[in-house]
Order: structure tokens, then C-alpha cells, then sequence
């Protein structure tokens, strides 16, 4: 019977030197190891011109997109995929109805990248690019790019 007590001290005594952890790698060494992955960025940016930059007309905007698709709008809404639009010299009007006409809203419906701009007056000018989806409706998940640029001639 005297066995019984010697066997579990020695057992336990085995287990505590096991989980120990002296001849493994810290815990903290394997986490950081194993991949993270990045936040998936759900964007449109103006690739060009540059912020400040000063322009003669006409000019390119050109436009890009991460995390979602562009297609050419078809009138209704299909998640992560939508069209540009630019607004030039106004305001982001709200997030749940068809952007407005030109002058101010140029659409990019048919899922082109950029658009040649003439016809604005010189002097400093504010483009904003936003996305929507098919029926032109910003889609208010995707972060907008703003531009100010001058327009020189």
C-alpha cells in the first residue's frame, strides 16, 4: 500500500516537470509566429493627379480600387461591386439615394478607371471620388478619396 503514494508523487512530480516548458518554446514564440492577416482595405483612391498638385486642362483622373470590384452599373445593387463617380467642386449627398446629374457628379457607369476633365474655371478645385453601386447609390462601406488641386489654364 505504501506503493500507491510513492507513484502519484512521482507521477505528479513528472507531469509539473513536463509542463514546465524548459525545453519548449515559450507559448508568446509560437502565436507570433502563425500568420496575421491584414485588415482587408475596402477603398478607391485618386491615383493621379497628385494632392496640390497644379494642372492645364484637360486633365486625367485616374482612379483605383481595393477591396471591391468595378463593373459597369446595371441599375441594381450587387455587393462588393459597384462604379466611380467624381464630384467636382460639391458635396457627398447622402449614402441611400442615386448620386445627382452633371455638372456636378460625373458617372463612370461604364466601369472605366478614368476620366479626361475640361471646362473648369482656374483657380483652386475639390474632386471627390466615391463609390456606388449599380443603381448609383454610394455604397458607404467603401472609404472616399478627396483631391484639391489648381487649375492653371
Amino acid at each position: 500500500m505504501r506503493r500507491l503514494p510513492i507513484l502519484a508523487v512521482t507521477a505528479a512530480v513528472s507531469f509539473v516537470s513536463a509542463c514546465s516548458g524548459a525545453d519548449k518554446a515559450p507559448v508568446a514564440d509560437s502565436v507570433a509566429a502563425a500568420p496575421v492577416a491584414a485588415p482587408a482595405v475596402v477603398a478607391i483612391g485618386i491615383a493621379s493627379p497628385a494632392e496640390g498638385d497644379s494642372v492645364m486642362q484637360p486633365f486625367t483622373v485616374r482612379l483605383e480600387a481595393m477591396g471591391v470590384e468595378v463593373v459597369p452599373a446595371t441599375g441594381t445593387a450587387e455587393p462588393g461591386k459597384g462604379h466611380h463617380h467624381l464630384i467636382i467642386d460639391g458635396d457627398v449627398p447622402s449614402d441611400t439615394a442615386p448620386l445627382p446629374a452633371a455638372p456636378i457628379v460625373i458617372h463612370m457607369g461604364d466601369a472605366s478607371t478614368e476620366r479626361n476633365i475640361e471646362g473648369l474655371k482656374p483657380g483652386p478645385h475639390r474632386i471627390i471620388a466615391v463609390f456606388a453601386d449599380g443603381a448609383h447609390v454610394p455604397m458607404a462601406s467603401v472609404k472616399r478619396d478627396t483631391l484639391n488641386i489648381v487649375v492653371i489654364k
